[in-house]
């Protein structure tokens, strides 16, 4: 009779559910909060134990699986935008099946043959324990490789974040942006660049201010008019007017540096969240 061990089992899983998410989050350039990829792996591996506590296999197993690996990303990677949710989704369960190939491989070639056994009409191969040095160098390496691959992400110039602090209609927000060095939108009078906000967080703003900022500009109060600009836009899919709209202050924060003002309009952009951030700013304004 084989012993499983749950605290061992938890522990794997976890930390394979962790790596994947990591990855997965990387390779989509999300924002990872600390927090939720930890609870997410967690559940992740509490998963790992009770189906096999539950004896799951066939449908109810993979059906299981799925909903388990639906709820891992929504909790670690949800950040309003269905599509990139169930791209990341994919993503999660591609890198998941890619590990777990590569450590059955591992096994395989690292534990030391002993013999067949017949079970049930099936013939499986026994191998001894893989020693525990393998496993703590595998680690090693792991770790070592996700420390690579978060430098070269984070190397990248077009994945450089800022902090925005921002003050419209009488409220103060404190957003986290992505600079943006193709988005070179202007107000062609001024030469103002613009910033894109997301549309989720346009919910956050006074309905007045969402709704001008959307195209609904009849019957604004002076005050709210004057701060209104209209800023031709062309795109892939065509020539528009878009209404972007002066703040009462604005100041960009990059890295360690302090808190900077500078003019620029804000503008919504047709996106829930731009990978789990509030919005794109230009590059010229972080220079």
């Amino acid at each position: 009779m084989e012993t499983v061990y749950g605290d061992v089992l938890f522990v794997i899983n976890f930390s394979m559910d962790f790596l994947a998410l990591y990855i997965a989050g990387r390779l989509m350039h999300l924002k990872m909060g600390t927090a939720r990829m930890l609870t997410a792996a967690t559940v992740g591996g509490i998963y790992g134990v009770g189906a096999l506590a539950l004896g799951l296999s066939g449908v109810p197993e993979i059906l299981a699986t799925v909903f388990s690996g639906a709820a891992i990303c929504f909790i670690a990677h949800f950040h309003g935008s269905i599509k990139r949710f169930f791209t990341v989704f994919a993503l999660f369960f591609g890198v998941s099946v890619f590990m777990g190939g590569a450590m059955t491989l591992l096994y395989s070639k690292l534990g030391r043959y002993r013999s067949y056994i017949q079970m049930g009409g099936d013939v499986y191969t026994v191998f001894d324990d893989i020693p525990i040095f393998v496993f703590v160098l595998i680690a090693a390496v792991s770790v070592f490789l996700s420390w690579i691959l978060g430098k070269l992400f984070a190397a990248k110039k077009n994945l450089r974040v800022c902090d925005l602090s921002v003050t419209v209609g009488g409220r103060d927000y404190d957003l986290t942006c992505l600079v943006d060095s193709g988005n070179l939108l202007t107000e062609p009078i001024s030469g103002t660049p613009i910033i894109f906000l997301s549309d989720g967080f346009s919910s956050s703003l006074p309905d007045e201010i969402a709704s001008a900022l959307h195209g609904e500009t009849d019957n604004l109060d002076f005050a709210l008019l004057k701060a209104v600009r209209f800023v031709p836009a062309s795109t892939v899919t065509g020539s528009q007017m878009m209404i972007a709209l002066v703040p009462e202050r604005l100041y960009i924060k990059i890295g360690k540096k302090d808190f900077e003002p500078k003019k620029a309009y804000l503008a919504i952009g047709k996106e829930e969240s731009f990978g789990g951030y509030d919005g794109l700013i230009p590059g010229c304004l972080c220079a």
